[in-house]
């Protein structure tokens, strides 16, 4: 059965904008998001604490992904990876540009590493 999770004590300035096509996935009874769309496109981390129902956007450090939407992605263990998806710039055809780079969160160190980086 579904219910509502309301964030306790939020302001306006505490949570992420409403959004969709972003990544979600759990960790250490953390919703971990990145990115995603609405009037803008985003590449913000934040985490919402299950436990506490709140809301922390994360300062993060390392080469952060190019901004895109409409990617896939996953959390394993301590990390979250982003594949694919596209940018928010037309080519002349009009069509999206496809961005096929794997790029790699450490959950822990809160950093991020491309493919090929560091031995990834």
């Amino acid at each position: 059965m579904w219910s509502k999770l309301d964030a306790d004590g939020v302001t306006d300035s505490e949570y992420p904008f409403t959004r969709g096509n972003g990544i979600v996935g759990g960790y250490d009874d953390k919703l971990i998001t990145y990115g995603g769309y609405s009037a803008s496109v985003y590449y913000d981390v934040w985490e919402f604490d299950l436990r506490l129902k709140q809301w922390k956007q994360w300062v993060v450090s390392g080469h952060r992904p190019p901004v895109r939407i409409r990617m896939s992605g996953e959390v394993a263990g301590h990390h979250m990876f982003i594949y694919g998806g596209y940018d928010n710039e037309y080519t002349q055809t009009g069509a999206k540009q496809r961005d096929g780079d794997v790029d790699m969160l450490n959950l822990l160190s809160k950093e991020w590493t491309r493919k090929g980086e560091d031995g990834f």
